[in-house]
């Protein structure tokens, strides 16, 4: 009885713990009379505002995510749209436990774990055989860490024609950095989808990956809707 009541005590202070230090995190990110403030946005993007208001992160301000703020107050336009922190760590603030958990290294899969393997997920040389004439059957790289998703979509066989590759050979394997630190383009001076190497395929998809990575997705219309700046 006495353990299970001690059981129970901890786990309320560590869930105290978890919210006092959530809404003491949100409360400085509201810090700053000099510093531009969400009201100041409503003003023209009432969408955020319902949004912002209406959410756990209405203590969060602008500045937190956004920079380049006062030259967009001081003339509103495309031009001076402001920069979207979109880094792990300027979520990772506040939610330090996702953050811990989205940079932890899982060792369970190597890197470049090819599905069709004997031993692994779909053994069948048969079906690499019959589908060989598309793309993803060049190499069907499983899953590792999330930390590493991003980087290892790029070099794969299957996916872009292997422009693509790490700077430091395979010692990539062993980064969780920022993507363009690890990788590099072997073709920039040109944006055409083909196969650059012997061998590969261009079979990834990077609608997704530009729709959540970039800023172009605000000249985008939300689902399809008509919307005056869209493109």
């Amino acid at each position: 009885m006495r353990a299970r009541f001690l059981v129970i005590a901890l786990t309320a202070v560590a869930l105290l713990t978890i919210g006092w230090t959530h809404g003491d995190c949100a409360q400085k990110k509201a810090a700053g009379a000099n510093e531009p403030q969400a009201a100041e946005c409503y003003s023209c993007h009432s969408e955020v505002q319902e949004l912002h208001t209406s959410g756990k992160h209405v203590k969060v301000q602008c500045l937190s995510c956004h920079k380049g703020l006062e030259q967009h107050l001081a003339n509103p336009g495309p031009e001076t749209r402001p920069v979207t922190d979109m880094a792990w760590e300027a979520c990772g603030q506040c939610h330090q436990l996702q953050y811990a958990s989205f940079k932890k290294l899982a060792t369970h899969r190597p890197a470049r774990d090819e599905k069709s393997q004997l031993t692994n997920r779909a053994p069948n040389p048969f079906w690499d055989k019959l589908m060989m004439g598309h793309g993803f059957t060049k190499e069907h790289g499983l899953t590792r860490s999330h930390v590493n998703m991003l980087t290892d979509q790029f070099v794969v066989d299957r996916a872009f024609g292997g422009r693509f590759e790490p700077k430091k050979g395979w010692n990539y394997i062993f980064e969780t950095g920022k993507t363009w630190d690890t990788l590099q383009d072997r073709e920039p001076g040109t944006n055409v989808q083909k196969v650059f190497k012997p061998q590969t395929a261009i079979a990834a998809n990077p609608v997704c990956l530009q729709c959540k990575t970039q800023d172009q997705i605000l000249d985008w219309a939300y689902m399809g809707e008509p919307g005056k700046g869209a493109k």
